[in-house]
């Protein structure tokens, strides 16, 4: 799964504030804001990062994101999705971390592959014991 989720972004009236409204309808219409439109959409990044690691850190699931229709996707950063997309796989399948751990410990190449993906390599530094 693809963790683009579509927002709306409105503008309030005057009366309201004159802010820019920035809704995640796939997250019981999260919202943020700001009043101009680059600094909203930077909070919503934001936001959605911070949704999408609230849901990791506390074992929720995380919900798919809908059709994008004419709404503008706003995705993660590639490490926050790896890891959403691990949790999401491991709650669907009811794994546990542990589980996973298991999983990649006996398929090495797995974790190679993952941090290829994300440009990464695995680097150990031994040191002396004092």
């Amino acid at each position: 799964m693809r963790f683009a989720y579509p927002i709306e972004l409105e503008r309030m009236t005057e009366e309201d504030g004159g802010i820019w409204l920035v809704t995640f309808p796939d997250w019981n219409n999260a919202v943020t804001d700001d009043e101009d439109v680059p600094e909203a959409m930077a909070n919503a990044r934001d936001y959605r990062e911070e949704l999408l690691a609230c849901s990791i850190g506390r074992r929720l699931p995380i919900p798919a994101p809908g059709p994008p229709g004419n709404r503008a996707p706003v995705e993660p950063e590639a490490g926050l999705a790896l890891e959403a997309a691990l949790w999401h796989a491991l709650h669907e399948q009811g794994a546990t971390g542990g589980e996973l751990a298991r999983r990649l410990i006996a398929r090495p190449e797995l974790i190679r592959r993952a941090l290829a993906a994300l440009g990464k390599r695995v680097v150990v530094e031994l040191e002396d014991a004092a």
